[in-house]
């Protein structure tokens, strides 16, 4: 995906949260034609946001670990003039085959190779697309706290994802996006619990919103400045 591109989705994504959002104020102040916020349909709709929230991030956070790697491949960038926490990454192929081959012929030759990441002269290749399983270093999960911290380590992005006072809005969102995606229970059930009124998403959003907005400048900012590699002093 080109840059330009993974801007405009980013750009897509924060309308279609922001059109979530007010939608769920307009349940929330009983405003919304022929919707009542404890119907069915309420909760149908409820749900349809907090699921479309979190595709929307999941989404946008995988385009923008292919469209680094995608920039890192193409600069035929040496491993070892990436940053130390990137290097992991450009070998996860190789992590892969000591994991799931550990009596293969030519394992030590690989494990020796990792242990040497600092001065190999091999034109780094991270991963691309998967077609199967998760998009390293993403775990396959619903995007949560921890994922997102993951990502900022590997990446060594400045600034932390979302200020703690927002960090819960993400727990309890991927919390509901689970409870609905797995039916733990019948929709009007999951929106009996405390925390999930219309309000209360609309609140969750506005996290998504800001965690979308961060991610965007810090993106922009890695690409342009090429943050991935290593600084010569």
């Amino acid at each position: 995906m080109r840059n330009s591109d993974l801007q405009a989705r980013f750009d897509v994504a924060w309308e279609r949260v922001q059109e979530w959002r007010s939608v769920l104020l307009r349940i929330d102040k009983g405003v919304l034609p022929g919707v009542e916020e404890d119907s069915f349909l309420g909760a149908e709709i409820k749900g349809a946001a907090a699921v479309a929230t979190m595709a929307e991030l999941e989404s946008l956070i995988k385009n923008v670990i292919i469209n680094i790697g995608e920039n890192i491949n193409s600069d035929n960038i040496e491993i070892r003039n990436l940053i130390p926490s990137l290097r992991p990454l450009a070998v996860e192929s190789m992590f892969t085959s000591i994991t799931e081959s550990p009596k293969k012929p030519g394992v030590w030759n690989k494990k020796i190779a990792l242990t040497s990441l600092e001065s190999s002269t091999e034109a780094a290749r991270l991963p691309g697309p998967m077609r199967k399983g998760p998009q390293p270093p993403l775990s396959g999960r619903t995007i949560e706290n921890s994922q997102l911290d993951t990502l900022w380590k590997v990446f060594s992005f400045d600034y932390d994802p979302l200020p703690q006072s927002q960090t819960g809005h993400l727990i309890k969102l991927t919390g509901l996006r689970n409870d609905i995606a797995h039916a733990n229970s019948p929709i009007w059930e999951i929106f009996m619990a405390p925390g999930r009124m219309a309000s209360d998403l609309a609140r969750y959003l506005d996290g998504v919103a800001y965690l979308l907005t961060c991610l965007s400048v810090t993106w922009a900012d890695y690409i342009a400045n090429k943050r991935y590699m290593v600084r010569v002093v």
